[in-house]
């Protein structure tokens, strides 16, 4: 897998999470719990940033990595565990490597390593301290029920450890 990891400078980073806070707050996204995306097609926070990250690389093709646990990593039936050019892949064998995707695990609640790196994140739960110290993240903090609207705020207001370095 090629690294993408000083690909984005932290301008750029910043630039993705704003709009990654605009996204949540604009009603297009249905929010969802414990998963990247639902069956029903309601993201978890961390869910539209995967959506934003596929709609913004639509030449990326997500291809299953057999060494990753099934469903590690998944959303809509895909690993993005292990991103390759669509470009550089023979449509057979893309075709043969779509029809490896268990299109029903859907069960990862944390960003896939690229898409934490395209936003800067620290950790793929969006892992951060509270304000009186406590440890939190963004998964945590869907999965009890904070509206995508908080979600944002937080996002933008970079608390301790969220961002990379």
């Amino acid at each position: 897998m090629s690294s993408f990891k000083n690909r984005w400078t932290p301008e750029q980073t910043k630039a993705n999470r704003k709009n990654w806070a605009r996204a949540l707050r604009n009603g297009e996204y249905t929010q969802g719990i414990q998963t990247l995306q639902t069956a029903d097609g309601a993201f978890c926070c961390l869910g539209v940033a995967c959506d934003l990250f596929m709609k913004e690389f639509p030449e990326l093709l997500a291809v299953e990595l057999h060494t990753a646990p099934r469903g590690a990593g998944t959303m809509i039936g895909h690993d993005y565990r292990d991103l390759r050019l669509y470009n550089n892949a023979d449509p057979e064998m893309v075709a043969d490597m779509d029809n490896t995707h268990d299109f029903s695990a859907k069960n990862s609640g944390t960003c896939p390593t690229i898409v934490r790196q395209w936003l800067g994140l620290n950790t793929d739960a969006g892992s951060f301290t509270e304000y009186d110290g406590v440890e939190s993240s963004l998964a945590q903090h869907n999965d009890n029920g904070d509206s995508f609207e908080r979600i944002a705020r937080i996002i933008l207001h970079e608390p301790k450890g969220l961002i990379e370095n």
